[in-house]
């Protein structure tokens, strides 16, 4: 069985205290957007303490109802490229969206040449999905049960979220997902290729997207980065 863990701003840009806790596997990395008001730095800085004790970057996103899915996932598309990130990239869904906004996100990562996985409870998929997107991988959280329930017909589960009681010792009381991995999913997207051949689907997004691969660099460590 492989683990996990997941992380967002309320861990340190230098997660090495974790990973030396913790041991995980992969780290799970959420791409912090622009109306949240963190620096791209952060996520970028997280992914780059992670390489740099050989454990695999994953990433999610989360899904703000007053954003457009479209807008998300671009700029979703564009950091998981920058993260080196591996694996689904995770659609977090647990808040104020419905089903369109659900199904435009979807559809705009997967032309933009990504799997998108969703990251949701029983309970708040069973409310507010109708529609069964059981092809996509599921990463579900339930606590405190043996065997995870299973939404929208989905028969397994690619992650499982058991527990939200870790916690890391770098920040005082600070509680960190861990995630059981029942099957890794590594392929690595050619995201730059990808997103070339996605013009003729979603060209605002290739217009945004562009330059994004132009005078990248190899991200050595997170000092500085803003």
């Amino acid at each position: 069985m492989r683990t996990a863990i997941d992380v967002s701003n309320y861990q340190p840009r230098d997660l090495s205290n974790l990973i030396q806790s913790y041991a995980p596997d992969t780290v799970i990395v959420r791409i912090q957007l622009p109306q949240e008001h963190i620096p791209k730095g952060y996520t970028l800085s997280q992914s780059s303490s992670a390489h740099s004790w050989g454990v695999e970057v994953g990433a999610y996103v989360w899904g703000y109802g007053d954003a457009d899915p479209t807008e998300t996932m671009g700029v979703a598309v564009e950091m998981y490229a920058l993260m080196g990130a591996k694996g689904p990239l995770w659609l977090d869904c647990e808040a104020d969206i419905d089903e369109e906004w659900v199904r435009v996100a979807i559809e705009t990562g997967e032309a933009l040449g990504v799997t998108v996985g969703i990251y949701t409870g029983y309970w708040w998929w069973t409310k507010n999905i109708s529609g069964d997107y059981s092809r996509l991988p599921l990463w579900i959280a339930d606590y405190g049960v043996e065997k995870p329930r299973l939404p929208g017909g989905w028969k397994k589960y690619d992650w499982w979220q058991w527990t939200s009681e870790g916690v890391d010792q770098s920040i005082e009381g600070e509680k960190v997902d861990e995630v059981k991995v029942t099957d890794g999913l590594n392929k690595v997207w050619d995201v730059k290729e990808k997103l070339e051949k996605a013009g003729a689907v979603f060209p605002e997004l290739l217009e945004m997207s562009k330059t994004l691969f132009d005078g990248v660099v190899e991200i050595k460590d997170g000092a500085g980065l803003q």
